[in-house]
């Protein structure tokens, strides 16, 4: 353009940006303009600062409080309803993308954040130092990822609420991944780890100052330690994953399988002294001398529950004391009623071939008649068993329960 052009040109320009001349499709003059058209700028565009409550760079509504607007050094903000929401400042020292109080950080369930109708994911401010995770009434989950393949193949931690109780903890995808372990730490060290079978470590000492309920491990300052139950259940001691002895409700030391397990060992390992306030009740009880030698003198009971033979004048248990045995007595119970053919039903008892005590005469017969019978100690010549007579005519049915008590001798080792 020659230089005559160009002093011509430039007056023109300028007469058309003062007084809103149209020059192609676009207006440009002191008021509001309109471009229809494309607007190519080579070098920068300076707008003025703007407010709040008037953007420098807003839409085309009529005092519109949204859009863009620089405030003072160092701010480039965006306004929203007359307040500066959200932009990039420098001038608290360092360059953050900002967010006033009041302003949260949120996510919708699409891609075109103008047709979201509600978001269901937001970061808050509660207060100072406090980033919130929340959504009204509805419950949270946060997540850290381990490895995300896709939806169904993952590994993850999580802190969710569920239910209202509040979930820690890791988790694999449906269709991938690997059940994780989950460590508490203190230090950049494991103080508790709970393995994918949920099974606890402590590295260190667990201790409580009150208690740990169901099962109860309490330990008191300068007190005892207590192991058990606040809620009515029994309390099982186990061995290779058995239960070997219960503690029920009760408070009875219980063996959970009978006639199996021991108190102590024979020559080793044996409580010192037991004491009973009452009774000690068992079908054998041995008596050694202090270093426990092989011979011992053993209390013994024998028991029948003998259904008496009908058509019989009498009848014989299957019990046997040994020979050589020192008797003791026997007690009897009526189990059911003893009837004979006579209608005495009254009964006998008494030993025989080792012995021809009488341990019972004419007892009655109804259910529950009891007979205790002690006598002078005597040795059994023979195995000796009991006899039951009727005492008029033959026994047509009955039942006597028998317990006979006697002591015999366990013969010292070989030398």
């Amino acid at each position: 353009m020659s230089k005559t052009i160009k002093q011509f040109a430039l007056p023109v320009l300028a007469l058309m940006l003062v007084s809103g001349l149209v020059y192609g499709q676009a207006q440009i003059g002191d008021g509001p303009g309109v471009i229809a058209g494309d607007i190519t700028v080579g070098g920068q565009i300076l707008a003025a600062d703007g407010t709040a409550a008037a953007p420098s760079i807003t839409n085309s509504s009529a005092a519109s409080a949204e859009g863009l607007f620089w405030p003072k050094s160092n701010q480039v903000l965006f306004a929203g309803n007359s307040v500066g929401r959200v932009g990039l400042d420098g001038s608290l020292g360092q360059w953050t993308w900002g967010l006033a109080s009041a302003t949260e950080l949120a996510w919708g369930n699409g891609t075109d954040v103008s047709t979201l109708t509600a978001w269901d994911v937001l970061l808050t401010r509660d207060a100072a130092n406090v980033l919130a995770l929340r959504n009204g009434v509805t419950a949270q989950e946060f997540r850290v990822y381990n490895t995300f393949t896709s939806a169904t193949n993952h590994e993850f931690g999580k802190i969710e609420w569920a239910s209202n109780v509040l979930n820690i903890g890791t988790e694999k995808g449906s269709g991938g991944g690997t059940a994780r372990s989950l460590v508490l730490m203190t230090d950049n060290t494991a103080a508790l780890t709970i393995d994918t079978s949920q099974n606890a470590t402590f590295a260190g000492t667990l201790t409580a100052s009150t208690s740990v309920i169901t099962p109860l491990v309490e330990n008191v300052a300068a007190g005892p330690l207590v192991l058990g139950t606040t809620d009515g259940q029994s309390i099982w001691l186990k061995t290779n994953a058995a239960v070997v002895w219960t503690i029920p409700a009760t408070g009875h030391l219980l063996a959970n399988t009978d006639n199996t397990y021991d108190i102590g060992a024979s020559g080793a390992t044996r409580p010192r002294t037991g004491y009973f306030s009452t009774s000690v009740v068992t079908p054998l009880v041995s008596f050694s001398d202090a270093n426990e030698a092989t011979g011992t003198a053993n209390y013994k009971t024998t028991h029948e529950t003998h259904t008496l033979a009908a058509a019989g004048t009498s009848d014989t248990t299957t019990i046997t004391i040994p020979s050589g045995a020192e008797i003791k007595g026997c007690s009897f119970n009526v189990d059911t009623a003893v009837v004979d053919s006579a209608g005495d039903d009254t009964w006998s008892a008494a030993f025989i071939t080792g012995s021809t005590t009488a341990l019972a005469t004419a007892a009655a017969a109804a259910q529950n008649t009891k007979v205790d019978t002690l006598i002078v100690s005597e040795l059994a010549s023979a195995a000796t068993e009991i006899r039951f007579t009727a005492n008029g005519g033959n026994f047509s049915s009955g039942v006597i329960e028998v317990v006979c008590y006697y002591v015999d001798l366990t013969s010292l080792g070989n030398a």
